[in-house]
């Protein structure tokens, strides 16, 4: 586990439907802020995606309840998480 108990994480990824990088705050192991950028096509606004993830332990088993498919077309749940995760 990080030294800090604030820290920020930042991953991309390209994908087949696009580029999709992902900036997470964290403060002791909770999400406090998330944000997802690319040039990728929204089913549903990132902006609810970003805002399920807030307030989620960063090692919690709880982001494969997340239907990333929802939000970003042609992304799937595997994909987010190997996004997530690094």
């Amino acid at each position: 586990k990080p030294f800090l108990s604030v820290y920020n994480i930042i991953r991309k990824k390209r994908f087949d439907f696009g580029s999709v990088e992902l900036k997470l705050s964290v403060n002791k192991d909770t999400i406090s802020s998330a944000s997802i950028t690319g040039d990728f096509f929204e089913k549903k606004s990132v902006k609810e995606l970003e805002e399920r993830l807030c307030g989620m332990n960063l090692y919690s088993l709880g982001l494969r309840e997340i239907d990333a498919s929802e939000y970003i077309l042609g992304m799937t749940n595997d994909d987010f998480v190997d996004l997530y995760k690094g």
